[in-house]
């Protein structure tokens, strides 16, 4: 935000804030509420690697499964939903829709921040985001100088998957995590939801800004749920049934 401020201006550091806040509201909330939780959990499993493991899985399983429609829907539909709820700040739209890497990472990462302090291991973190801080303190000056705003969202962009890349890594020490079979069924389904919604473009861009709001969400909804249950039915259906045997009493081990 100095960056800008120095280099940009006020007016555009103003827009970026914007955008900034924008891009961690809904996810930020999710994590929350749901760090909040596993936070105990996995300080109660510390010393169980396996126990450790499953609910380290199930949570991440659970962030992806949410946060990424979530994500990719407000950044398809930011300019409509943003003149919807905040029409004066519709011109940080396409900044916003810069940060959707950033937006994916960022809940990750607070979980792998949780997962450290349960298992006591708090200098880990500092390891990796002091990476982040440098790498973000050598590129946003650099590509700010040469891309304006967009220079800023892209180095923001690229420090966010640096940390995630280091921060799964250091995980991997107390959990075991299948990276492929975690992350790549969200993110088909995700690249199938795109594909179904930017049919429908031609479609929606003749519709109000409220009505295609809900009809381009509803559509990538409908593409991102399909292909999910179609990838991960069995492990969906088995972490229901886990969830409902909890509820009755029944103490069975997480996959």
């Amino acid at each position: 935000k100095l960056v800008i401020g120095f280099l940009l201006g006020l007016e555009v550091r103003g827009l970026y804030d914007t955008a900034h806040r924008f891009a961690q509201m809904p996810t930020g909330a999710i994590t929350l509420a749901i760090v909040g939780i596993t936070g105990a959990v996995y300080a109660r499993y510390q010393d169980n690697r396996d126990q450790l493991s499953a609910a380290y899985r199930r949570t991440l399983r659970l962030i992806l499964r949410t946060t990424v429609p979530i994500s990719c829907i407000l950044a398809l539909e930011a300019p409509r939903w943003i003149a919807i709820s905040r029409p004066e700040y519709v011109s940080a739209a396409p900044i916003l829709q810069w940060l959707i890497v950033y937006s994916l990472c960022r809940p990750i990462l607070d979980d792998v921040h949780a997962l450290l302090y349960g298992v006591g291991a708090p200098k880990s973190i500092a390891g990796f985001t002091g990476v982040q801080a440098i790498v973000l303190l050598i590129l946003a000056p650099l590509l700010t100088q040469k891309m304006g705003i967009w220079g800023t969202a892209l180095s923001m962009n690229i420090t966010a998957g640096i940390g995630l890349i280091l921060a799964l890594w250091i995980a991997r020490r107390y959990v075991e995590v299948p990276i492929f079979k975690t992350f790549l069924p969200p993110l088909i389904s995700a690249a199938v939801g795109l594909g179904v919604r930017q049919l429908a473009d031609p479609w929606i861009a003749s519709l109000s800004a409220l009505t295609g709001f809900f009809c381009g969400g509803m559509l990538f909804s409908f593409g991102y749920g399909i292909t999910l249950l179609a990838l991960e039915r069995k492990t969906i259906v088995n972490e229901l049934q886990t969830v409902w045997q909890a509820t009755k009493g029944s103490a069975p081990t997480p996959p």
